[in-house]
Formats: structure tokens, C-alpha cells, sequence
């Protein structure tokens, strides 16, 4: 083999004959083609092969080089695109649409003389969530709204609502000051010395837990990290009352003479107290709202209760 000289070349990389003594030749990193492969020996004589031998053979191109892999790759691509605008084209609608409730919401809450400064915050809070990206709260928060504002709306065509219908307010109003307040907020109804048939069946003045809780979270409630919490207990005494106690682990009312008279929301304790005396078919002059700072076992100021005598009246 040593006497034998070797003439190759590789068609389709190089045209030209290559001469070597050796008896393997090397190829590294062929791009992707057809190639023919031809060699020739040359004896000591110098005599030459007349016809090469031939060897063809062809390099696929890799996985993400193929024209089927690049199609694929090019519709995906432009399929997320698609998506993407019509996500971002969806989202603005949708904002749009949020935006224009909560606009159609401001105007019809005003109209059922909410407090504007509750109103205002609650959107606010609402524009933020729908600005963070918050659907689904976004759209829990706005159907409460609306329930309550709808709620308020028929409230108002009456001068006596079911109890069922008076607590549903009381709940809706206090699941949304959760949100304004961050969640740090929590509340319980006790009802249990009460039937389902008694609840639908008292009427009580519309509106008439509202501006009492609200108080609680305009005045009582001044510490930022507790939990702010209000308990309101419904008790039947002596079949001719029911009696209502809100109850704030707020600052309570610091000078005990005012009591009578603090105010919350704009209306003050004693318009609710002549509210009730308008239903009062007793005609006594006792005062139907009662209120009294809440202390612990050492004294320290921890709340306040605020009492509601409403005249038992039943369908």
C-alpha cells in the first residue's frame, strides 16, 4: 500500500483531484447536500485507474433547519402575535366596558344618596384592581356594587323593608369596605335567635344599619394595623322590639357627652333615633338608639356598641 498513491475528491466541496499516500481521507461540519465521493489509485508505474470509484451519499440538514421545521416555527410565531393583539385588544375592550359601568354604577349609587366619599373610594379602588389586571375581582366587586346600589334603589320606594333584605345591604356594604380597606377588614351577623320566617317577615326602616357601620369605618376604625371587625347581634325582646347592636373594635367615642348626638355619614345618631320613633306605636319618649363605649376587663377602651331598639313590626 505504501507504493500506491491515491488521487480523490468529494463532488459538490471541491472539484479539483487531491493526491495523498494515505488511505483515509476526513471530512467535518459538510453543510447539508448531495455529494459524490470519487478516488482513483495510481500504482508505482504511475499507472492510473482509468474509471474512479464512487460513492454517493447525501447530508440531511438538522431538525430546525428543515423548511416543514421553519414553516411550523413562522405560523406559531405569528399565531402568538394573533393572540397577542387580540388579548391586548380584548383587555382594552373589557377596561373599556369596566370603566363605563363603573361610571353608569357612580350615577345611579349618587341617585340612591350614598355617601359620595364612600362612592369615590370604592371606584377608585375598583379602577385599580381593573389597572393591576384583577378580572374576575374586578367583576365580584362591581356585581356587589351594583346589587347594593339596586338593593338601595328599591329600598327607597318603601318606608319599611324585610329584615332579610336590611341585613343583605348590611353585608353587601361591608364585603365591599373589605375591598377598600385592603381585606383588613371582617364582620359577623348573628341571627341565630331569630327563624329564617321572623327574618322575612319583620320590617324594619331601609337604610337604617348602614350610616351606623359606616361610622364605625369613617370614626372608629383610626388603627392601621389591626383587623378592623364589627359584630352586629339581632335579638327579639318581649315581642315588641328588635333590638340591634353594631359593635366596632374601634376608638369609641372619646367624650361620653356627645354620645347622643355623634354623627357618621353625614346623618347623626338622633335623626336614626327619631327614624325609629316615627314606627314607635308606643309613643314613649325613651331613646330608641343607645350608646355606650366598649371596655375590657382592665378598662382600656376597645370599641363601641351601638344599640337599636326598632319597634317590632311584622307583616
Amino acid at each position: 500500500m505504501g507504493n500506491i498513491t491515491f488521487k480523490y475528491r468529494l463532488l459538490g466541496l471541491e472539484p479539483d483531484w487531491i493526491e495523498t499516500k494515505n488511505n483515509t481521507v476526513r471530512y467535518s461540519s459538510l453543510p447539508p447536500k448531495k455529494y459524490t465521493f470519487e478516488i482513483k489509485a495510481i500504482s508505482k508505474n504511475n499507472l492510473e485507474s482509468v474509471n474512479p470509484s464512487k460513492f454517493a451519499f447525501t447530508i440531511k440538514p438538522p431538525l430546525y433547519k428543515t423548511w416543514w421545521f421553519i414553516s411550523i416555527t413562522i405560523l406559531i410565531l405569528l399565531l402568538f402575535i394573533a393572540n397577542l393583539f387580540y388579548r391586548r385588544n380584548l383587555k382594552i375592550k373589557q377596561n373599556a366596558k369596566i370603566k363605563e359601568n363603573i361610571s353608569n354604577l357612580r350615577y345611579k349609587a349618587l341617585n340612591a344618596q350614598m355617601n359620595p366619599h364612600f362612592i369615590n373610594n370604592l371606584l377608585v379602588n375598583i379602577e385599580n384592581l381593573v389597572n393591576m389586571g384583577e378580572i374576575d375581582e374586578v367583576k365580584g366587586s362591581l356585581g356587589k356594587f351594583a346589587e347594593l346600589v339596586n338593593l338601595i334603589l328599591q329600598s327607597t320606594k318603601s318606608n319599611l323593608i324585610s329584615l332579610t333584605d336590611e341585613i343583605e345591604m348590611a353585608k353587601l356594604y361591608l364585603e365591599l369596605q373589605k375591598l377598600r380597606f385592603h381585606k383588613n377588614t371582617s364582620y359577623t351577623i348573628n341571627t341565630e335567635s331569630i327563624s329564617e320566617e321572623e327574618l322575612e317577615n319583620i320590617l324594619v326602616p331601609p337604610m337604617i344599619l348602614q350610616p351606623i357601620i359606616e361610622n364605625s369605618f369613617r370614626h372608629g376604625f383610626k388603627n392601621g394595623d389591626q383587623t378592623n371587625h364589627i359584630n352586629v347581634n339581632f335579638n327579639i325582646e318581649n315581642e315588641a322590639f328588635l333590638i340591634c347592636e353594631i359593635i366596632d373594635n374601634g376608638v369609641g367615642i372619646q367624650n361620653k357627652e356627645n354620645t347622643s348626638t355623634a354623627t357618621g355619614s353625614g346623618i347623626s345618631f338622633s335623626n336614626i333615633n327619631e327614624r325609629l320613633q316615627l314606627i314607635n306605636e308606643s309613643k314613649s319618649k325613651e331613646n330608641l338608639v343607645i350608646i355606650s363605649n366598649v371596655t375590657d376587663e382592665f378598662n382600656t377602651l376597645v370599641g363601641l356598641k351601638v344599640t337599636l331598639k326598632i319597634p317590632l313590626i311584622s307583616f
